[in-house]
């Protein structure tokens, strides 16, 4: 699988006509912010463990959790709870929890094609502590 784009046409807010409304009011202004949210949630996800794609795409493994996670964010905003039903939410939970199997290492996402330029990386040890040496001072004849 790639690592696809996912943009606010991606995100699934149509199921009524109130929906539709509330979603072309909003996709102006709140949409963009809530997509690029859930990119870089998704991305420092899987930065854990695995290399990262181009800016602005996400693993095609996580595109339908994405989406869930957007629509969800979208809902709550506002005054629109109202719309979030049980199914969105429980969507929401279960992307999350494939989220966490990601970072956890044991979902794996197939590499990308094309590597962000930068890939996140794991602070290296530390080591203050000097080397032991012989101190005749310190050992009784041995």
């Amino acid at each position: 699988m790639a690592w696809i784009p996912f943009t606010v046409n991606d995100v699934p807010v149509r199921a009524d006509v109130r929906e539709q409304v509330t979603a072309a009011a909003a996709r102006g202004d709140l949409m963009p912010a809530i997509v690029s949210g859930v990119i870089r949630q998704i991305t420092g996800r899987v930065a854990v463990r695995n290399p990262v794609g181009v800016e602005g795409t996400i693993p095609e493994e996580l595109w339908e959790a994405a989406r869930a996670i957007a629509a969800f964010r979208f809902l709550t905003e506002g005054d629109s709870d109202e719309l979030l039903t049980k199914a969105r939410i429980d969507a929401k939970d279960d992307a999350l929890q494939l989220l966490d199997a990601v970072a956890a290492g044991t979902l794996k996402i197939v590499a990308p094609e094309n590597f962000a330029p930068v890939q996140a990386k794991s602070p290296s040890p530390r080591v203050n502590a000097r080397s032991p040496r012989y101190n005749p001072e310190k050992f009784d004849g041995v």
